[in-house]
């Protein structure tokens, strides 16, 4: 199909051509009627030098230039009165179908602007519509917030499509792009927005952010900001995966994912902290050497992530921890380190404890986790009124991850040990002396 620009080419062309056969026609319909006048029946003046030959009754007319009046680009030779009248029938006819034509280009102009704005109009309204069923729908809606996602959706894509609308109208538009090639952060930043509040909801919309995503892995799969998103979406699947295969396939597809960002640069906290904790839920699912392997990186990363980002929660509660359960190392995991490092980690509960609550000082109700881990290293220390304390405070926050609900039963165990058997230094010597 030819472009609109070549169309309008094409266009101005024919309608030169047909201003010009017009003027043509004036000029040689008005020198016709002068040499009528005169009764000349020979060549137009200033036009033709006319010569006889040598053999009788024959003439040669060589053409030639006539400055002639002005807009003349040449001049004809003379015809007899029926052949004049043949040549201005035809030039009659050629500008009538020239004007015919032009009429019927300007109505196609025409309907192809109408047609123009009815697209446009159909757009605004059917995206109004949609956003107006919405809203009556959502009177009737309430449960967990996600009619809110839903009105987003909606208000997105009537903004797409008036976005889409108005490139029509006025043509493409370049856009930015960064310095290696990849989309600019304009051009992704709404849908990193979106990833980032999926991320903070229910289970649902955890899978919701990770199928968005996903699929638009290929068009921005080159920017690290994307990529440490999706290795987080992984992570999220990795929780709510029942089957263990599952678990272990989204932990090494996630960390594979944290990879390909940190190779895009290392100055990100967010790059380092999700590849820390991708690190660790692959480890659930390896045997001792590759567990000690992955809680020597995840360190290194956690650390990396604080270093870059000292005020992040988060980070300080994986660097927590990971204290915790270096504490809590068994024997034989004490010496296969030993054995494959000249210098094995090494923490304690006081470490861990600092760690847990620097992230509650950062942002109080972080992590129900969090406060449980708090409990049992005050609990561990011997600092029973402390631990009671965070048993409560822990019992107050809402469970959010699958670790905050594993830990349901170590909260109350908690409470009954520190309600009824004050004096005992753990859960340890509880399960003994009942034996």
């Amino acid at each position: 199909m030819p472009s609109p620009g070549s169309a309008r080419s094409g266009l101005g062309l024919l309608l030169g051509t047909a201003a010009g056969l017009g003027f043509l026609y004036a000029l040689y319909r008005q020198r016709w009627k002068r040499t009528q006048r005169h009764g000349q029946n020979q060549l137009l003046p200033n036009s033709l030098d006319v010569t006889q030959t040598s053999e009788p009754r024959r003439q040669v007319r060589p053409l030639r230039a006539a400055p002639g009046e002005a807009g003349d680009a040449a001049v004809l030779p003379s015809l007899p009165p029926e052949g004049q009248e043949m040549v201005l029938d035809r030039l009659d006819f050629v500008l009538a179908n020239l004007v015919a034509l032009r009429r019927e280009v300007e109505e196609l102009r025409g309907g192809l602007q109408g047609l123009a704005g009815q697209i446009v109009g159909e757009f605004r309204y059917t995206t109004a519509n949609a956003e107006s069923d919405y809203e009556r729908d959502s009177d009737r809606e309430t449960e967990d917030g996600e009619d809110e996602a839903s009105c987003e959706t909606v208000k997105m894509g009537r903004k797409d499509s008036l976005d889409l609308a108005a490139e029509v109208a006025s043509g493409p538009v370049p856009r930015a792009l960064e310095a290696d090639g990849s989309p600019g952060l304009e051009d992704v930043l709404p849908l990193l927005l979106q990833a980032d509040e999926l991320h903070q909801g229910g289970e649902q919309r955890k899978r919701e952010g990770f199928q968005l995503l996903l699929n638009n892995k290929l068009a921005y799969g080159s920017r690290q900001d994307f990529l440490w998103r999706l290795a987080r979406a992984y992570s999220d699947m990795c929780e709510l995966a029942e089957e263990v295969s599952e678990k272990k396939s989204y932990a090494q597809n996630g960390k594979e994912e944290a990879e390909a960002a940190l190779e895009k640069g290392d100055q990100s906290a967010d790059c380092h902290q999700w590849y820390a904790v991708l690190c660790g839920q692959l480890a659930e699912h390896e045997g001792i050497q590759k567990r000690i392997q992955s809680g020597f990186s995840f360190k290194e990363h956690v650390d990396k992530a604080l270093a870059l980002q000292p005020e992040n929660p988060m980070a300080h509660f994986l660097l927590g921890r990971w204290c915790y359960q270096v504490a809590h190392l068994s024997w034989l995991e004490k010496k296969t380190a030993s054995a494959l490092f000249e210098s094995p980690p090494s923490a304690t509960v006081e470490d861990a404890l600092q760690s847990f609550l620097k992230a509650e000082e950062l942002q109080p109700g972080f992590s129900k986790a969090g406060r449980v881990y708090i409990s049992k290293c005050y609990r561990e220390l011997g600092k029973n009124s402390e631990a009671r304390q965070w048993v409560k405070l822990a019992m107050e926050l809402p469970d959010v991850t699958s670790e905050d609900s594993a830990f349901q039963k170590d909260l109350e165990e908690l409470e009954v040990i520190l309600g009824h058997y004050p004096h005992f230094s753990g859960l340890h010597d509880l399960r003994n002396s009942t034996t």
